[in-house]
């Protein structure tokens, strides 16, 4: 079984839309939509905003469905001066970039307590056939790190700083903290992300209108990505 996680509503909304045999679980006031997709069977969720509601689903869902891989998918910041809006980032790492637990400045100050790391490795695997179905849906991706903070970027400067501190190719808020769980229990993970913004002064506007574009996008490319990927790993 594999999990699909977005943030907001409208980035699962076309997922559970084309899901079948479908049953609901609600834990901890979130919907867990556990039924087919693309024949396969799947768990998708809306996790809410930020690194602690995308942190506390990811751990509902490892614990009471017996999921094998998780998938982050949604809309991000650009960080990457060669993105544009409608580009696809697919993670090969996650960063969370506001993290910083040692007070003297060391090399290590961005070092994840439990993990001792900063950067958090994607499945290789998924990533790799997560990529080729951009390329059979959209056209061209970009692997690369995705940046996770507890804040929606709109300053070009901060934008750029966390771009050369941690070379991220994109930014959001989720993708670090479930990243992180699924390392704490072994499950493979990858981050799908959707540009809808240039993290600069036009970053909410931007956000606004190009967000149901821009997630149904994601949606598709998924959609390509489970079938392709599912038969080949003879996942059920």
């Amino acid at each position: 079984m594999i999990g699909i996680i977005g943030a907001m509503q409208v980035e699962v909304d076309m997922l559970i839309a084309s899901m079948t045999d479908y049953t609901v679980r609600t834990i901890a006031s979130t919907k867990y939509y556990k039924g087919v997709l693309s024949g396969k069977s799947v768990v998708v969720a809306c996790c809410g905003i930020g690194k602690v509601n995308a942190a506390m689903t990811t751990s509902f869902l490892l614990a009471n469905f017996d999921v094998k891989y998780v998938i982050n998918l949604g809309v991000a910041g650009g960080l990457h001066p060669d993105l544009r809006v409608g580009d696809i980032v697919v993670s090969n790492k996650c960063v969370q970039y506001d993290y910083q637990a040692d007070l003297l400045n060391s090399p290590t100050k961005h070092n994840l307590d439990r993990l001792g790391l900063t950067y958090l490795d994607s499945d290789e695997t998924l990533t790799t056939t997560l990529a080729q179905a951009v390329r059979d849906v959209h056209g061209s991706v970009m692997i690369g790190t995705v940046a996770t903070g507890d804040k929606f970027i709109a300053d070009k400067a901060i934008a750029n700083s966390i771009r050369e501190e941690f070379s991220a190719a994109a930014i959001e808020m989720e993708a670090g903290a479930m990243a992180h769980v699924c390392m704490l229990y072994g499950i493979g993970f990858v981050s799908l992300r959707t540009i809808s913004d240039s993290a600069n002064d036009d970053a909410e506007y931007d956000f606004a209108q190009n967000m149901k574009i821009t997630a149904q996008t994601s949606c598709k490319i998924l959609l390509k990505w489970l079938q392709d990927f599912s038969t080949q790993r003879n996942i059920k």
